[in-house]
């Protein structure tokens, strides 16, 4: 069976993208009926994969791709490390900010908590320039608090006002320098005026 689940996928592939499904319910068919029945469903399926046109396309593209994001893998961590460490400097810098991120977090995403306003209302302002983050964790209910964040703080406040933002090696510097103005302007704007 596995040989056959890999010559549909890796020999035939998108040239007949049904026949995954169909060797599956073949080998179902031939362990439900049992031998000497097994040998209909199974000639049958065999029959139709080798009279297949075949394509090995998707799994050479992938391996490609695979091939490339590993050979990157360093730069693009590089890049998002620098990036993060740079946006958690900038970051530490404003009085209502509680920084939840650790030493320990991923380096693509910074969390934070706004202090004496919602997190939605500071997502909100920044999001009036063009700066788009999460008012929350991954993963929580709009207006609970988070989990994670209130693992880490054992702070109920901060945990229901929590803000993410996620950096990609797809960011480049301009993008993090308006970020930075975006932010310095929406805190500005909500808690100045």
């Amino acid at each position: 069976y596995r040989r056959l689940s890999v010559i549909a996928y890796e020999d035939i592939g998108l040239a007949n993208p049904a026949i995954g499904p169909r060797l599956d319910a073949a080998i179902n068919a031939s362990e439900r009926v049992g031998l000497p029945e097994a040998r209909i469903p199974l000639g049958t399926i065999v029959s139709e994969m080798a009279l297949s046109p075949k394509s090995n396309t998707a799994h050479v593209a992938f391996d490609k791709a695979l091939t490339l994001a590993l050979n990157e893998e360093d730069e693009r961590t590089q890049k998002i490390t620098a990036y993060h460490d740079d946006l958690l400097n900038f970051i530490k810098g404003y009085k209502h900010v509680h920084i939840n991120t650790t030493k320990y977090s991923l380096p693509h995403i910074i969390n934070f908590s706004i202090t004496d306003i919602t997190n939605a209302r500071f997502a909100d302002s920044l999001e009036k320039h063009q700066v788009y983050v999460s008012a929350k964790t991954s993963c929580c209910p709009a207006n609970m608090p988070s989990k994670l964040v209130f693992a880490l703080t054992h702070n109920k406040a901060l945990a229901l006002n929590s803000v993410r933002v996620s950096i990609s090696h797809l960011n480049s510097a301009d993008d993090i320098a308006a970020f930075k103005q975006a932010f310095d302007l929406a805190y500005k704007e909500t808690f100045y005026e």
